[in-house]
Protein backbone atom coordinates (compact mmCIF):
# COMPACT_ATOMS: atom_id res chain seq x y z
CA UNK A 1 0.00 0.00 0.00
CA UNK A 2 1.54 3.22 -0.81
CA UNK A 3 1.50 6.37 1.40
CA UNK A 4 -1.76 7.66 -0.01
CA UNK A 5 -3.57 5.23 -0.50
CA UNK A 6 -3.38 4.57 3.49
CA UNK A 7 -4.24 7.98 4.18
CA UNK A 8 -7.28 7.36 2.55
CA UNK A 9 -7.87 4.46 3.82
CA UNK A 10 -7.40 6.62 7.47
CA UNK A 11 -9.83 9.26 6.08
CA UNK A 12 -12.93 6.70 5.25
CA UNK A 13 -12.25 4.90 8.87
CA UNK A 14 -12.34 8.03 10.71
CA UNK A 15 -15.35 8.93 8.71
CA UNK A 16 -16.82 5.55 9.74
CA UNK A 17 -16.21 6.11 13.12
CA UNK A 18 -17.48 9.68 13.39
CA UNK A 19 -21.11 8.26 11.56
CA UNK A 20 -20.92 5.16 14.42
CA UNK A 21 -20.41 7.88 16.93
CA UNK A 22 -23.10 10.32 15.89
CA UNK A 23 -25.60 6.69 15.42
CA UNK A 24 -24.49 5.77 19.24
CA UNK A 25 -25.27 9.70 20.61
CA UNK A 26 -28.81 9.64 18.51
CA UNK A 27 -29.42 5.92 20.02
CA UNK A 28 -28.68 7.29 23.53
CA UNK A 29 -30.86 10.43 22.83
CA UNK A 30 -33.99 8.34 21.48
CA UNK A 31 -33.75 5.87 24.38
CA UNK A 32 -33.71 8.68 26.94
CA UNK A 33 -36.67 10.44 25.80
CA UNK A 34 -38.58 6.80 24.71
CA UNK A 35 -37.97 6.69 28.74
CA UNK A 36 -39.36 10.03 29.69
CA UNK A 37 -42.27 9.98 27.25
CA UNK A 38 -43.19 6.58 28.68
CA UNK A 39 -43.08 7.89 32.66
CA UNK A 40 -44.91 11.12 31.32
CA UNK A 41 -47.67 8.72 30.22
CA UNK A 42 -47.90 6.54 33.01
CA UNK A 43 -47.83 10.19 35.48
CA UNK A 44 -50.72 11.29 33.03
CA UNK A 45 -52.50 8.23 33.10
CA UNK A 46 -52.12 8.12 37.25
CA UNK A 47 -52.75 11.63 37.92
CA UNK A 48 -55.79 12.06 35.17
CA UNK A 49 -57.58 8.71 36.97
CA UNK A 50 -56.90 10.63 40.46
CA UNK A 51 -58.53 13.71 39.13
CA UNK A 52 -61.59 11.82 37.53
CA UNK A 53 -62.20 9.78 40.75
CA UNK A 54 -62.08 13.48 42.57
CA UNK A 55 -64.36 15.02 40.11
CA UNK A 56 -66.90 11.98 40.70
CA UNK A 57 -67.08 12.65 44.55
CA UNK A 58 -68.14 15.93 44.09
CA UNK A 59 -71.25 17.00 45.78
CA UNK A 60 -72.09 20.49 44.31
CA UNK A 61 -70.94 22.49 41.56
CA UNK A 62 -68.55 24.63 44.32
CA UNK A 63 -66.80 21.41 45.09
CA UNK A 64 -66.05 20.61 41.57
CA UNK A 65 -64.59 23.71 40.65
CA UNK A 66 -62.52 23.57 43.39
CA UNK A 67 -61.24 19.63 42.76
CA UNK A 68 -60.64 20.83 39.24
CA UNK A 69 -59.02 24.00 40.50
CA UNK A 70 -56.43 22.17 42.26
CA UNK A 71 -55.86 19.86 39.67
CA UNK A 72 -54.29 22.64 36.99
CA UNK A 73 -51.29 23.53 39.39
CA UNK A 74 -49.83 19.99 39.70
CA UNK A 75 -50.79 19.70 35.79
CA UNK A 76 -48.81 22.44 35.05
CA UNK A 77 -45.73 21.92 36.70
CA UNK A 78 -45.73 18.15 35.22
CA UNK A 79 -45.81 19.63 32.16
CA UNK A 80 -42.78 21.92 32.69
CA UNK A 81 -40.64 19.97 34.12
CA UNK A 82 -41.09 17.41 30.87
CA UNK A 83 -40.56 20.12 28.29
CA UNK A 84 -37.60 21.00 30.79
CA UNK A 85 -36.48 17.47 30.77
CA UNK A 86 -37.26 16.31 26.83
CA UNK A 87 -35.04 19.78 25.82
CA UNK A 88 -32.20 19.22 28.13
CA UNK A 89 -31.91 15.57 26.34
CA UNK A 90 -31.87 16.86 22.96
CA UNK A 91 -29.80 20.08 24.36
CA UNK A 92 -26.64 17.42 25.12
CA UNK A 93 -27.17 15.36 22.26
CA UNK A 94 -26.77 18.48 20.28
CA UNK A 95 -23.72 19.60 22.48
CA UNK A 96 -22.21 15.95 22.11
CA UNK A 97 -22.53 16.00 18.52
CA UNK A 98 -21.28 19.58 17.98
CA UNK A 99 -18.26 18.55 20.14
CA UNK A 100 -17.59 15.23 17.80
CA UNK A 101 -17.92 17.05 14.37
CA UNK A 102 -15.90 20.14 15.73
CA UNK A 103 -12.72 17.34 16.79
CA UNK A 104 -13.48 15.74 13.68
CA UNK A 105 -13.51 18.35 11.45
CA UNK A 106 -10.20 18.99 12.18
CA UNK A 107 -8.88 15.96 12.33
CA UNK A 108 -10.53 15.76 8.67
CA UNK A 109 -8.49 18.36 7.60
CA UNK A 110 -5.52 17.33 8.99
CA UNK A 111 -5.56 13.80 7.56
CA UNK A 112 -6.79 15.28 3.82
CA UNK A 113 -3.66 17.94 4.43
CA UNK A 114 -1.35 14.84 5.09
CA UNK A 115 -3.39 12.93 1.85
CA UNK A 116 -1.75 16.01 -0.32
CA UNK A 117 1.05 15.58 1.48
CA UNK A 118 1.81 12.21 0.51
CA UNK A 119 0.12 12.27 -2.67
CA UNK A 120 2.63 15.45 -3.48
CA UNK A 121 5.63 12.87 -3.31
CA UNK A 122 4.55 10.67 -5.87
CA UNK A 123 3.36 13.66 -8.44
CA UNK A 124 4.81 15.12 -11.74
CA UNK A 125 7.43 17.89 -11.01
CA UNK A 126 4.70 21.36 -10.89
CA UNK A 127 2.05 19.83 -9.18
CA UNK A 128 2.78 21.82 -6.49
CA UNK A 129 0.72 24.90 -6.89
CA UNK A 130 -2.59 22.62 -7.47
CA UNK A 131 -1.58 20.98 -4.15
CA UNK A 132 -1.43 23.90 -2.21
CA UNK A 133 -4.51 25.39 -3.92
CA UNK A 134 -6.15 21.97 -2.70
CA UNK A 135 -5.21 22.18 0.98
CA UNK A 136 -6.23 26.09 1.08
CA UNK A 137 -9.41 25.11 0.08
CA UNK A 138 -9.60 22.49 2.87
CA UNK A 139 -8.36 24.96 5.40
CA UNK A 140 -11.11 27.86 3.75
CA UNK A 141 -13.34 24.30 4.39
CA UNK A 142 -12.55 24.40 7.84
CA UNK A 143 -12.20 27.73 8.44
CA UNK A 144 -16.27 28.72 7.14
CA UNK A 145 -17.09 25.40 9.67
CA UNK A 146 -16.43 26.63 12.58
CA UNK A 147 -18.26 29.93 12.78
CA UNK A 148 -21.47 28.07 11.84
CA UNK A 149 -20.56 25.38 14.42
CA UNK A 150 -19.88 28.20 17.14
CA UNK A 151 -23.13 29.67 16.11
CA UNK A 152 -24.92 26.69 16.19
CA UNK A 153 -24.00 25.94 20.05
CA UNK A 154 -24.58 29.95 20.59
CA UNK A 155 -28.07 29.16 19.45
CA UNK A 156 -28.65 26.39 21.75
CA UNK A 157 -27.51 27.77 24.58
CA UNK A 158 -29.82 30.91 24.13
CA UNK A 159 -32.94 28.81 23.75
CA UNK A 160 -31.93 26.64 26.94
CA UNK A 161 -32.36 29.71 28.84
CA UNK A 162 -35.29 30.31 26.71
CA UNK A 163 -37.24 27.38 27.76
CA UNK A 164 -40.30 29.05 29.77
CA UNK A 165 -40.75 28.12 34.02
CA UNK A 166 -43.43 30.00 34.61
CA UNK A 167 -46.57 29.09 36.73
CA UNK A 168 -50.25 29.53 35.66
CA UNK A 169 -52.16 32.23 36.50
CA UNK A 170 -54.51 32.31 39.05
CA UNK A 171 -58.00 33.02 38.00
CA UNK A 172 -59.93 36.19 40.52
CA UNK A 173 -62.50 34.07 42.32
Amino acid sequence: MTAGTEQVAAINRSNVDTALALAEISSEAVDKLAELNLNAVKTVVASGIKAIREIAGSTDVTDLTARAGAWVEPTWQRNQAYVRDAYAVLSASQAQIAALLEQRSGEFSRNVAAAIDAALKNAPAGSEAAAGALKLVVQSAHAVYEPILRAGRQAVQANLAAVPVATPKKKAA
